[in-house]
Formats: structure tokens, C-alpha cells, sequence
């Protein structure tokens, strides 16, 4: 515990007064810029993740792919691949309301 707080000590007393300074130095289109895209990505990345989450829950409830979407995500993020990514959710389409 005693090493976090030093560690967040000197993250705030060393090291962001430099990295402060050296987003300052980004000119403010810029910024602007990047802060797009960085949404953009995250925005991409949350749909994804969702679209990938209801693709697992569909094969668990038996459903199969109706569209050339759903097998892309049933290729690419198969059980395994979700199960390792998601350790601690569990799935269970009977206890769930939505089908």
C-alpha cells in the first residue's frame, strides 16, 4: 500500500507537470483532431465488443447466424476466444428474457 501512494506522489509531482507541458505544446487543432478519432475508436470498440457479446449470447441460446454479420463475429470471436476475454461473465440464456 505504501508503494502506491509513493508512486502516485511522484506521478503528480514529477510526472504530469512535464506531460501537461507537453500536451500544451499540441497545437489546438490538432488536439482536436486526435481527441476525434480517439472517440471515434473507442466509439467503434464499444460497438464491437456489444456486437461480439450478443453474437456469444445468441450461440449459447442455439440461435444460428442470420447474417453475413453474425458470422463474422461467430468466426472471428468464437466461444473460446469470448470465454478467455470475458472470465468472469457467464452466460445463460435460460435465466434471460430476451429471447
Amino acid at each position: 500500500m505504501f508503494f502506491w501512494g509513493v508512486l502516485g506522489l511522484a506521478w503528480v509531482k514529477l510526472m504530469l507537470p512535464w506531460l501537461l507541458r507537453l500536451i500544451q505544446r499540441i497545437p489546438w487543432k490538432i488536439r482536436y483532431s486526435l481527441t476525434a478519432v480517439c472517440l471515434a475508436l473507442m466509439l467503434v470498440d464499444a460497438a464491437m465488443t456489444l456486437m461480439a457479446l450478443d453474437a456469444w449470447y445468441s450461440r449459447m441460446a442455439g440461435i444460428e447466424p442470420d447474417s453475413p454479420v453474425m458470422s463474422f463475429f461467430n468466426t472471428y470471436f468464437n466461444d473460446d476466444f469470448m470465454a478467455e476475454r470475458f472470465q468472469t461473465m457467464s452466460l445463460d440464456p435460460g435465466k434471460a428474457g430476451r429471447l
